[in-house]
């Protein structure tokens, strides 16, 4: 997640999937982030790590507003 944080400078980071709905997922991401944030000498800003509102149906929600992109109904 830092890695990520640090090529794409996002705000927030969404986790996705059937993995999401596992509240210590989330926990323990923010937890070892903050670890590493305390070991840096600068001020970097901190991304937001939370859940996606759909969880495991986020991808086909997704996968639906792309399909109604490429195919509008007339």
């Amino acid at each position: 997640m830092y890695n990520l944080q640090c090529i794409l400078d996002p705000e927030k980071i969404l986790i996705g999937g059937g993995i999401s709905k596992q509240a210590i997922l989330v926990k323990k991401i923010r937890e070892n982030l903050q670890k590493i944030y305390a070991t840096i000498l600068f001020d970097i800003p901190h991304a937001i790590v939370d859940t996606c509102k759909y969880f495991n149906d986020s991808n086909l929600i997704g996968a639906l507003y792309n399909y109604y992109l490429q195919f509008p109904e007339e």
